[in-house]
């Protein structure tokens, strides 16, 4: 497994567990679990809605490190 997967495993399984404490009465933690969440809804949201629209992603701008000329 890569950095990054184990990564997100960990993050995603310390986020459930925030949820467990929540569900056993921490009502303290709840909007540090609800806000990510709704976060997350949002994005998914505005992905789907720009897909259905048929938005297309703007192209970046930038230029990459190769195209630089080396100035003297």
């Amino acid at each position: 497994m890569t950095l990054r997967r184990v990564t997100i495993a960990v993050g995603l399984l310390f986020y459930i567990f925030l949820w467990l404490l929540v569900l056993n009465g921490a009502t303290s933690l709840l909007p540090i679990v609800v806000v990510p969440l709704v976060l997350w809804i949002i994005i998914v949201v505005g992905v789907a809605l720009t897909k259905f629209i048929g938005i297309k992603p703007r192209e970046s701008h930038f230029e990459s490190k190769d195209d630089e000329q080396p100035q003297n």
